[in-house]
């Protein structure tokens, strides 16, 4: 099965580790399903050398790639202050719905188009018990995106006439909210592919395409910067 491979470790020392989380994985135990299998429960599996690690950041269930925890309190304040102060540089990689930029493809050029800011405040969806929504009762939430690919996805085997027209994007949030790319991106038109609570229509594909794909800690005893493997490679034609 999936979650039974080893975890792939992204980085490790005297105070961090972190791994590549995989997609439609928790970080830690269900409590209505103890028995499913979580990132914490993988680490003690794969790694029982390793003392109690102390979570600095969230991760959601259907996002893959970097988590990081940190293994004594005083590295695990030092990251979550630098969380709280901004000053953490993130990259996530995305598949969305559409050409965001219609006239790419044809355009014939090899420069890159100009970043899209989408500031937009986000608070909880009073319609909806799980989801997001932008009102402007929310917290300021920021987000810069970066078009990298545009072309078509085939989301069935069982039906490889079906294609739909997709963007690949990096995306830099400045803000760190619940959902805040997803609401970011089903904001301007363009939501995650087969992201089951914002996207409409839903493509009924195997993940979420979503990836936390670069993290970068300017620590005072020296930055870090992680970077794991582009699972969507080869994914768009």
């Amino acid at each position: 099965m999936r979650l039974q491979q080893p975890l792939k470790v992204a980085y490790h020392d005297d105070s961090y580790f972190v791994v590549d989380k995989p997609f439609d994985c928790r970080i830690q135990p269900d409590p209505q399903n103890p028995m499913d299998l979580s990132v914490e429960k993988l680490i003690q599996q794969q790694h029982p050398d390793l003392p109690p690690l102390k979570n600095v950041h969230q991760i959601d269930y259907a996002t893959s790639g970097i988590y990081v925890q940190a293994l004594t309190r005083k590295a695990a304040a030092k990251v979550s202050k630098l969380f709280e102060q901004r000053k953490v540089e993130k990259t996530y990689l995305a598949i969305v719905r559409g050409h965001m930029i219609p006239d790419l493809l044809s355009a014939g050029t090899t420069s890159s188009p100009p970043p899209i800011v989408v500031d937009q405040p986000i608070d909880n969806d009073p319609s909806h018990p799980f989801r997001m929504a932008i009102l402007p009762s929310g917290k300021p939430s920021f987000t810069t995106i970066q078009v990298l690919e545009q072309g078509y996805y085939y989301p069935s085997s069982q039906n490889p006439g079906l294609r739909i027209p997709v963007t690949k994007v990096a995306l830099y949030p400045k803000t760190g909210r619940r959902h805040q790319l997803r609401v970011h991106l089903q904001s301007i038109g363009h939501p995650i592919v087969g992201d089951f609570n914002y996207e409409v229509p839903y493509t009924d594909t195997f993940r979420m395409m979503l990836h936390a794909y670069k993290i970068h800690f300017p620590l005072s005893s020296g930055a870090i910067s992680i970077s794991t493997l582009d699972p969507f490679v080869d994914l768009i034609r």
